[in-house]
């Protein structure tokens, strides 16, 4: 066993290097871990635009799926409601996912691939999407979301990235790519059907937005 990695207990569910907690109807739980590091790699992340929470709306209680691979990782998913599904993945070391979720049918995603990564979510109401691709070293996230038919996509490679996003209402979409490093995004939107979309390409650069509210 991989020395150093968290060992948290929620809701009688203990896993090594995992936390996982779930008020609803049920929980469906996936866990994959290699304290190794030598597991054969991952699909492709790109399916993260690809994922719906129709996927699993439709099914008794909460799902949350973990994979983990590395050293000193830790998954923390805290679910209450119906519908609710949590897929979670990291690679590398010292990197960390907090994700929330409340009420129903809302499905959130975290993938996490270097070092030192860090990522916060949370998300509440109905029929909510979020999602998170980042890779690379010392990146963090911070994604707040609730209301109804809201989606959040936000992919980030490089180094020393960071995204702060606060979305409300409902039919409101963010979607953020940033690639290179030490780039900055802050984002708060609210109302109903209205729509961010960033690109950001290279190193030093900041993109600060408020809309709806």
């Amino acid at each position: 066993m991989s020395t150093g990695d968290k060992v948290i207990k929620t809701q009688t569910l203990i896993r090594s290097f995992a936390a996982i907690g779930a008020l609803g109807a049920g929980l469906v739980l996936t866990e994959r871990q290699d304290p190794t590091g030598m597991a054969g790699g991952h699909e492709d992340l790109s399916s993260i635009n690809e994922l719906s929470y129709d996927e699993f709306a439709n099914q008794a209680g909460n799902m949350a799926d973990v994979d983990q691979y590395g050293d000193n990782n830790q998954i923390t998913i805290e679910q209450q409601g119906d519908g609710l599904a949590a897929i979670t993945y990291q690679d590398g070391s010292d990197n960390e996912i907090s994700l929330k979720q409340y009420d129903q049918n809302n499905l959130a995603v975290a993938y996490q691939i270097g070092s030192d990564n860090a990522a916060t979510l949370s998300q509440e109401g109905e029929a909510n999407i979020m999602g998170l691709d980042q890779r690379g070293d010392t990146n963090y996230a911070h994604l707040e979301q609730e209301g109804l038919n809201n989606e959040m996509l936000v992919t980030q490679y490089g180094y020393g990235n960071s995204v702060d996003i606060a979305q409300a209402g409902q039919y409101n979409m963010v979607d953020v790519t940033q690639q290179g490093d030490n780039n900055t995004v802050d984002i708060i939107q609210g109302g109903s059907g209205t729509h961010i979309d960033i690109d950001q390409y290279g190193d030093n650069m900041s993109a600060y937005v408020t809309h709806g509210i």
